[in-house]
């Protein structure tokens, strides 16, 4: 089985294989923000256009903030603290408090993790490298 992930389908993507014991043999991951979101781009200016990226921890870092999609990954470097506090998903994933998540991860023979300067969603575009 091979699995080929967009954006935060792969996200999606890397949840499943974590959470649950899978025979996928490759993760091929397109520019998904696999290490967080934390920059300005014109999708989240259109959604937010009195915040900024200094300012969007405000939002996401609530409960509602939450159940907005881009929330769940939001990643931002100066507000740890409130990302492991309230993130619902990208610090439960990465957390490693569950030893199965490792074990069932590990278990893809082959990873591959695309993206690139260019992307102009995914930023810090690095993120999409884990």
């Amino acid at each position: 089985v091979h699995m080929i992930c967009y954006s935060q389908g792969g996200l999606i993507c890397r949840g499943i294989l974590e959470s649950y014991p899978t025979n996928v043999h490759t993760f091929v991951s397109l520019s998904s923000p696999q290490a967080g979101q934390y920059g300005d781009t014109e999708y989240l200016k259109y959604l937010f256009p009195n915040y900024t990226k200094e300012h969007l921890y405000l939002v996401f870092y609530t409960k509602a903030g939450q159940d907005v999609s881009v929330g769940g990954y939001w990643n931002d470097p100066y507000h740890q603290e409130l990302y492991n506090l309230y993130g619902t998903f990208l610090p439960f994933l990465n957390n490693g408090s569950n030893p199965a998540f490792k074990s069932n991860f590990l278990k893809v023979q082959q990873l591959v993790l695309i993206g690139g300067p260019d992307d102009g969603v995914i930023t810090p575009w690095e993120s999409s490298q884990f």
